[in-house]
């Protein structure tokens, strides 16, 4: 990516602005994030907010697939399924819960 790149892509976020304000569709900038992909460098984009001015987007490393909430897409192109989410948010409760009361409390689930 090359500095024109960041102003060419600048300028497009600046026009779809434009465009949302003539057709009252507006966008709410809290919810627009920026993954860099293809460069570790940081670059500042932001959206005009009509007479608030432009705010700044949030740079994130990760974002969950629209259209397959189950996915995780990474700056580094790679996915992560719902089920390492899952995996991880288990251990991370497991090591917090007493182990001993998760697993009666589970057996009895199934054996009931």
């Amino acid at each position: 990516m090359t500095e024109n790149d960041g102003t060419t892509l600048q300028e497009d976020l600046d026009n779809l602005s434009s465009w949302s304000e003539i057709w009252q569709l507006k966008f709410n900038a809290e919810k627009c994030k920026v993954m860099h992909i293809g460069h570790s460098y940081r670059t500042e984009y932001y959206m005009t907010e009509g007479i608030l001015g432009k705010k700044k987007l949030e740079s994130v490393q990760g974002e969950r697939d629209l259209y397959r909430s189950h996915y995780q897409i990474r700056s580094d192109l790679k996915s992560v399924s719902q089920c390492k989410m899952s995996e991880a948010t288990a251990r991370r409760e497991w090591s917090d819960d007493n182990s001993s009361n998760w697993i009666q409390r589970t057996s009895r689930s199934y054996i009931a």
